[in-house]
């Protein structure tokens, strides 16, 4: 579906199928099921990812996929610093805002970091009043 809007996409099976492909090709947005092994349903291995993922790269956009729906698993993915989440079954329109979403946040995060930061420099002087002065 996404292939469909113009966006390749690339899959991995295995958190170490994807460190292989992350190291292999820039991308853009990562979509993370939280459960890797099946019959999996605590997000353990998808937590660990997450982790190491924004740890990597802290203008990572991650996308959080999960089918164990709960305001807990929102959270936590957000604090760890997914960008969004997706619940399974999930709406195709819906999946797809969410990407544009983040690949518009990926590039805004790529502008930024390229874009030379000005040095700034702050100080602060006590200026005695005319005729005063300091003991």
């Amino acid at each position: 579906m996404l292939e469909r809007h113009g966006m390749r996409v690339s899959t991995a099976a295995s958190p170490e199928a994807a460190w292989v492909l992350l190291a292999g090709e820039p991308v853009d947005v990562i979509l993370l099921d939280l459960n890797f092994a099946r019959g999996r349903t605590t997000g353990e291995e998808g937590f660990a990812m997450l982790d190491r993922l924004i740890a990597g790269d802290a203008r990572a956009v991650v996308i959080v996929v999960t089918g164990h729906s709960g305001i807990a698993v929102a959270v936590r993915a957000m604090r760890g610093g997914a960008t969004d989440f997706v619940i399974k079954p999930w709406n195709n329109e819906r999946l797809l805002t969410t990407v544009e979403r983040g690949l518009a946040l990926r590039r805004a995060k790529l502008e930024t970091a390229a874009t030379p930061r000005v040095p700034t420099a702050s100080c602060s002087a006590r200026v005695p009043a005319s005729g005063a002065h300091e003991t």
